[in-house]
């Protein structure tokens, strides 16, 4: 999927995603946020969850990849 389809698959989920390049983190539920570090080759991405999720961030990996 496309940036935008994660951003949106993302937010369907009942975790807070971060994404990091250097010392910037923007909210990985937001278009602008996640946009804003498009041009960066390689980003890190974090997930938050204060529930077990596990299943939910295995089926959030398997549409992203």
């Amino acid at each position: 999927p496309s940036m935008e389809g994660n951003v949106t698959l993302a937010s369907l989920f009942i975790v807070k995603a971060s994404v990091k390049y250097g010392s910037r983190i923007v909210d990985g539920k937001s278009i602008l946020g996640v946009l804003s570090l498009a041009s960066f080759k390689t980003v890190e991405v974090i997930f938050h969850s204060v529930t077990d999720c596990i299943a939910q961030l295995d089926e959030l990996f398997e549409l992203a990849s």
